[in-house]
């Protein structure tokens, strides 16, 4: 997880990814109030299952939502990615936790390209409960899946976002995103931080370090490589609140007027 000032924001969607079943956004005929689907996930009884529906939909958002909230073992694979080896390591670690009484969901993303040899090999796993399997498709997998795979799975058909649900989506951007601007302002005015600031203690810390180090004092039309570099900082401390690295200016620009106060009483 990234800190509100670490520079390395997640994406927007990743960050408005719903993380419980109270802020999930569309499939209401699975997921409304005493649905099927809702019921077992609150029970935390959900039995192998395949998540259908054209992509953008919810399917991996539901089942990270079930990562969250299951007292189960989970366990993510992608069916591009992995083959029969990384199956049979998953179902030995979930038969390990089975002795002690705790369940494996296995969520496979792409499950549709997983070939014959490689569903055989978790079909035994399947049928013993040893693991809860869920896929996620955007293919029918009635055509595009091992018959026996499907017929021992309850398959759950996930619909496109209404128009209301991708209103409703934006307008939890738009609160997130005012929501960390407020913050942002209000680091700025705890910390005396601005733009502006910025900037002029930067070009300072540049004439400052230039003179601490025994050199003569440059003036700014002499390094404009600098100045641009100080324009770069502004936009990034303003714009994607990088501001734990103005403070770690702001300190140095302590230390070089330190050393500055040093070498002028000499």
């Amino acid at each position: 997880m990234t800190d509100l000032f670490s520079g390395q924001e997640a994406p927007l969607a990743d960050r408005m990814r719903p993380r419980t079943l109270a802020g999930f956004i569309g499939q209401r005929h699975l997921l409304g109030e005493g649905r099927l689907l809702r019921r077992a996930i609150e029970a935390d009884r959900l039995t192998s299952s395949i998540f259908f529906g054209p992509p953008g939909c919810g399917k991996t958002t539901l089942a990270s939502i079930i990562a969250n909230s299951t007292k189960s073992a989970f366990v993510q694979l992608n069916a591009v990615t992995s083959g029969v080896a990384d199956v049979r390591k998953v179902i030995a670690d979930a038969q390990e936790r089975r002795a002690y009484g705790q369940s494996t969901y296995l969520l496979l993303d792409e499950c549709h390209r997983w070939s014959k040899a490689q569903s055989d090999s978790i079909l035994p796993a399947i049928e013993r409960g040893i693991i809860r399997f869920i896929g996620s498709t955007t293919e029918n997998p009635m055509v595009s899946m091992t018959p026996a795979i499907v017929s021992r799975c309850r398959v759950f058909q996930f619909e496109p976002l209404t128009e209301r649900d991708v209103l409703t989506a934006m307008r939890r951007a738009i609160d997130e995103t005012n929501r960390r601007r407020t913050i942002q302002k209000r680091y700025n005015e705890e910390h005396g931080i601005t733009p502006k600031t910025i900037v002029k203690e930067i070009k300072s810390s540049l004439v400052i370090s230039k003179k601490a180090k025994g050199g003569e004092e440059i003036k700014a039309k002499d390094i404009p490589d600098e100045i641009e570099k100080l324009k770069a900082v502004m936009k990034i401390a303003s714009a994607n609140l990088d501001f734990e690295k103005a403070i770690e200016i702001r300190e140095k620009i302590a230390e070089l007027r330190r050393q500055l106060a040093k070498l002028t009483r000499k």
